[in-house]
Order: C-alpha cells, then sequence, then structure tokens
C-alpha cells in the first residue's frame, strides 16, 4: 500500500500536471503532454493515447510515449492486445495482457498487472483511454498505480474537452470573422463604385469628407434622346437591359479616360474631370469621351436596326469651370458637385443636337488646338441667358465623320 505521505505527493503532482494539461488548448500538443505525464507519474517505459474522433466516431490514436513508431504501437498495443468495452459496471480501470482479445478484467485491490488502460471519460460518455506498459524498474503494476492512472485520465478527460470547445470557439470566432471581413470588403467595394479613391480614403479615415472647391472641372452630361417615347414601347426589363448596355460602355470610356463618374438619373449620365486627379487636360479628356459615347451609341444603333429593333440617339454636353465638390448623405453617401458651371453644362446638352457632343465657350478655349469645331453662334439658355456653344466634330489630323 501507497503511504499517506506518498499520496499527498502524487495527489499535488497531478494537481500541477492538470493546471498544465487544461492550459495547453492545442490538441496536438496536449495529447502529447498527456502520454508524457502518464510515462513520468506511473513510471512507465511506454504510454499510449487513444481518442475517439467526434466526427467520425472512429478510435484514433493520438500520442505515444516510448514506441518505435506508431504502427508497431497500433500492432502491439490497441489491435492485438486492447479491447475498447467498459462494460456496464463502467470500472475506472482495466488490465492489458498481450494474450488478452477478448474482454478485459477490471482492476482488483492488492493485485498485479502487466499493464494498465484508464478511460479518458468526458462529460456524457468515454471519449478514449491511457494505457501505459512496462514499468522502468521492472516491476509489475500495483492497484494504487491503477488509481494514479484514473486520476491522471479524469483531468485529462476535462483538458481534452476544454480544447475541443475552446477549438470549435476559435473555429466559429474565424469563420465569423471571415464573414464580416467579406462584408466589410464587400462595403468598400460599393463605397469604392460611387466615391473617388481619395474621397473614400479621407472617409474612411476621418469619418467625414470636406467639401473642396475645384477652380477649373470640366462637367460632362449625356442623355439619351426620345428616351420617354422609346421607354413606353418596351419593357420595364427590356428598357433597364438597354439602359445598362449604354451605361456600361459609357463606364468603361470614363474609366479609360481617367474621369470620375458622379452619378445616373434616368437615362442622364454625369462624369467629371479634374475632381480628384491633378489633370491640366481634363477638358480634352471629357471631350474626346463625348465623343467615343456618341460612337458607341451609333453602333448600338446600328446593330440594332439591322435586327428591325428600334434605338435611341444621345446628346452630350460638357462645361468647364469653377465647382465646389463633397459627400453628402450619413448612411447612403453621395459624391456630388455644385456651381453654376454644372448648370451650364447641363444646358449645353439640353440644347445640344443628336448625336453630337456640344460645349460651352469655356471648354472650346481649352480643346480648340486639339479638336475640330464648328462654331453654333450665340444661343439663348433658360435661366442663364445668351451663350455661345460649339460643335465638336474630331480630334485635329482626324478625318471628320
Amino acid at each position: 500500500m501507497a503511504s499517506d505521505r506518498r499520496k499527498l505527493r502524487d495527489l499535488t503532482t497531478i494537481a500541477e500536471i492538470s493546471l498544465k494539461l487544461t492550459s495547453e488548448l492545442e490538441p496536438e500538443s496536449l495529447f502529447y503532454l498527456i502520454v508524457f505525464y502518464a510515462s513520468v507519474l506511473l513510471e512507465a517505459d511506454k504510454a499510449v493515447l487513444w481518442v475517439v474522433d467526434p466526427e467520425t466516431n472512429e478510435h484514433k490514436v493520438k500520442a505515444v510515449h516510448g514506441y518505435e513508431n506508431d504502427q508497431e504501437m497500433l500492432n502491439q498495443v490497441y489491435m492485438g492486445s486492447f479491447n475498447a468495452e467498459w462494460g456496464e459496471e463502467e470500472a475506472p480501470f482495466t488490465v492489458v495482457r498481450p494474450q488478452a482479445r477478448a474482454k478485459l478484467p477490471f482492476l482488483n485491490p492488492g493485485c498485479e498487472y502487466e499493464a494498465l488502460v484508464a478511460p479518458v471519460l468526458g462529460k456524457r460518455e468515454a471519449i478514449g483511454a491511457i494505457i501505459v506498459e512496462d514499468k522502468l524498474s521492472g516491476e509489475p503494476f500495483s492497484s494504487y498505480d491503477g488509481e494514479i492512472l484514473h486520476l491522471l485520465a479524469a483531468h485529462a478527460g476535462i483538458a481534452i474537452e476544454n480544447a475541443r470547445l475552446y477549438q470549435e470557439q476559435d473555429r466559429l470566432v474565424k469563420l465569423r470573422t471571415r464573414d464580416l471581413e467579406a462584408e466589410r470588403n464587400k462595403s468598400e467595394q460599393l463605397l469604392l463604385n460611387i466615391l473617388p479613391d481619395e474621397v473614400y480614403r479621407e472617409l474612411k479615415e476621418r469619418g467625414r469628407v470636406t467639401p473642396k472647391r475645384h477652380d477649373s472641372v470640366t462637367i460632362l452630361f449625356a442623355d439619351f434622346v426620345d428616351f420617354t417615347a422609346h421607354a413606353e414601347k418596351i419593357s420595364p426589363e427590356e428598357l433597364i437591359d438597354d439602359l445598362e448596355a449604354s451605361y456600361a460602355l459609357f463606364d468603361e470610356i470614363v474609366e479609360a479616360r481617367g474621369l470620375e463618374k458622379l452619378k445616373t438619373i434616368g437615362d442622364s449620365y454625369m462624369c467629371a474631370g479634374g475632381l480628384t486627379v491633378l489633370n491640366k487636360n481634363h477638358a480634352m479628356d471629357c471631350v474626346q469621351a463625348g465623343l467615343e459615347m456618341v460612337e458607341s451609341i451609333k453602333a448600338i444603333k446600328q446593330a440594332r436596326q439591322a435586327l428591325g429593333i428600334n434605338s435611341w440617339d444621345v446628346r452630350v454636353g460638357i462645361h468647364t469651370g469653377p465647382v465646389v465638390a463633397g459627400v453628402i448623405g450619413q448612411t447612403k453617401f453621395t459624391y456630388d458637385v455644385w456651381g453654376e458651371a454644372v448648370n451650364l453644362a447641363s444646358r449645353m446638352e439640353a440644347n445640344g443636337i443628336p448625336n453630337k457632343v456640344n460645349i460651352s465657350e469655356a471648354t472650346y478655349l481649352q480643346v480648340k488646338d486639339q479638336f475640330q469645331c464648328d462654331p453654333r453662334g450665340m444661343i439663348r439658355l433658360k435661366g442663364i441667358g445668351k451663350a455661345q456653344m460649339y460643335l465638336v466634330k474630331a480630334f485635329k489630323g482626324q478625318k471628320c465623320g
């Protein structure tokens, strides 16, 4: 029988081991610690831990100590000599003999054994077992050794359940974090689609955007001719598809020219140059974009007419002048520009000619050396008065179409 002094020492040691086991949350490291402490406590040359996989319910060897390799352990201990059945009595430990293949006998006080097995118990059932063999002293294991192994197995069960719970919580947290990251990226991408890059960065860093005055910005409006009459002849689905096809081409042109798309209102498309990127050629970029928009709509119309389908024309109006730019809205942000230049650009479009680019004198003065333009004379604008306008024909050096 073990002395009271030894029992107190062993209980203290097991308590210390328990703290180390429960603090280890990485399963593979925990499994190794369990077999290591089992071999130390029982002064055993060999120790094995097998655990029931919670997903497959299969018995799997998780850690070994003192065996040359896992296969040898599987052949000698697990597959050959151990039968994982605890019996109705739920005995805390059983004996392993190399010859044993049937149900194993339970330990009896005062007996000596060649090897020991202790079930590792979870909250509801056995989740594994610790096996020790070959005492270093060459002596057999005692029933007291079995009690010590049983105590260690009890603490091992708590530690394994704790590690599994942590791993599951960690998995859920990572999954939730991944989902939140995906939603955040989606939200950021949506904002980037409606806000210029530098405006988005300022909004993200400061939570607000300071309005800015720009002395020279070129505003472009494009509007489809007879849109209402066309819309009445087709289904809503067809109308949206037609608008989407046209606006998709406009978006490509605007991006290629380094312009900033501001918004679409019904059949009206608005963009600008010189807002967020320092570019002295913003007027030329807008005029070139306007010509490309006209050509893209003419190509669509020609293709549709060949199929006997009606299509629309487009008017483009452009003006260059000072504006104030900023972001409005608390939950739904909108980047926009304000000023007389915006009104004049809109009037250039409204007083334009189908499939032509109509520009103001301010824009003409910026692009006259690059583009062939025909003056239209002074034209009265509603609410503004008379203004000089020009129709852009083509880039200089290019044949006019």
